[in-house]
């Protein structure tokens, strides 16, 4: 069964996880250099301990943003094989990138959303015997 449709909507919500990943993988980086640089020069108090805190939970989005890349690679690449392993694939994805629809970001997760139903939803069509 062609399942370009499918194909094209979980290739455009790869494209934008991995687009996601290396911006915020960079910005990141960024600013774990410039703030520690920040922190040393902050005299001793509770502020260290919030930058260090803001530090570690910056790689949150980038590392949920990854696993959902990874996810929906595989999905796509399954996706002649077994389509209904796609969809969970599709699924799994959105939902660990989920959290982020609500800020703008989340173009992706309704994108891996459809092509999930869409796999489940159309099924092949019976050969009729002659």
């Amino acid at each position: 069964m062609n399942r370009s449709i499918e194909k094209i909507l979980s290739t455009i919500a790869v494209c934008v996880d991995a687009g996601f990943v290396i911006f915020l993988g960079i910005f990141a980086l960024i600013i774990n250099v410039n703030l520690r640089e920040g922190i040393s020069a902050v005299p001793h108090g509770d502020l260290p301990i919030i930058f260090s805190i803001f530090l570690h939970l910056l790689w949150l989005p980038a590392v949920m943003y990854l696993i959902s890349f990874i996810l929906g690679l595989i999905g796509v690449l399954k996706l002649k094989v077994n389509s209904k392993l796609s969809g969970i694939l599709f699924i799994s994805a959105s939902c660990i990138t989920g959290m982020f629809i609500f800020t703008g970001f989340g173009i992706h997760t309704l994108l891996y959303i459809v092509a999930a139903i869409m796999c489940f939803v159309r099924k092949p069509k019976d050969k009729i015997a002659v």
